[in-house]
């Protein structure tokens, strides 16, 4: 028998990653094991050097989505309360913003404007998960 290493297919978190990956852990533990640590900023009430500010933050949001009300049914605060707890962070790639693909790439992306996705990370008292 193989032991310490035999696993149960249905819950072996890396045999069934491809059909979970829209879950918010394992969303964010694949941006930030992919991400140069130097890129994720934390959010700050005022701009400084160590971070990305509230204030310039908010515009690259969805302004459609109720992000105080996410905020507050999932760690129990607002955004405002959260920036002010350390608890949010931003991975952003602004130089991507403007970028094209090839005109001649032979994939769907052909000529298209590239996403540039911004991931916001929320840092949680749960240890098994830090970020949500």
């Amino acid at each position: 028998p193989l032991g310490f290493w035999e696993r149960d297919n249905a819950t072996d978190p890396f045999l069934s990653i491809d059909q979970r990956w829209n879950d918010d852990n394992i969303f964010a533990q694949s941006r930030l094991m992919a991400t140069n640590p130097i890129q994720i900023q934390r959010v700050t009430l005022h701009g400084n050097s160590t971070g990305m500010s509230l204030d310039q933050l908010a515009p690259l949001l969805n302004q459609s989505f109720a992000w105080d009300e996410h905020l507050i049914s999932t760690i129990g605060m607002d955004m405002r309360e959260a920036v002010h707890q350390h608890r949010l962070y931003v991975l952003d790639f602004p130089l991507l913003a403007n970028v094209t693909a090839d005109p001649n790439a032979t994939s769907a992306f052909k000529g298209k404007k590239m996403l540039a996705p911004i991931a916001f990370f929320i840092a949680t008292d749960n240890a098994s998960s830090p970020f949500q």
